[in-house]
């Protein structure tokens, strides 16, 4: 085995130590519902003033948005070395791409969470 490379042993144990990391962050749904039973006020101090509040029937629901917008630059091929004006080759724009979530928690009258609900492609 070449000294440069590593061994399967160590490459595991990171392989391992990553995937632990990974699973030690809770996952959004488990951090929101902590917030049901809480008072409006430990909403707002946790995760900020909402983007909307909207009441409904009497019941008032506040809006979490987030997004995040990843871009991808485009590339040219190579063409076929100057025999006319295809030579630039072909072109791929580049491409941006967002992804979103947003969380809706209703309140009770007494302006606890009651509940929550996730939409979106990003709040996994």
């Amino acid at each position: 085995m070449a000294s440069h490379l590593i061994p399967r042993a160590a490459l595991g144990t990171a392989l391992l130590m990553s995937l632990a990391a990974c699973e030690a962050r809770p996952s959004l749904t488990t951090r929101l519902q902590a917030y049901v039973g809480q008072p409006e006020t430990a909403l707002v101090q946790g995760l900020g003033v909402p983007n909307r509040t909207i009441t409904s029937g009497g019941i008032t629901f506040l809006a979490y948005d987030w997004q995040s917008s990843t871009a991808y630059s485009g590339y040219v091929t190579g063409g076929w070395g100057g025999f006319g004006p295809w030579d630039a080759g072909w072109a791929t724009p580049a491409t941006v791409v967002t992804t979103g979530c947003e969380a809706t928690f209703q309140m009770t009258p007494a302006n606890t969470v009651a509940a929550f609900t996730l939409r979106g492609n990003a709040c996994g």
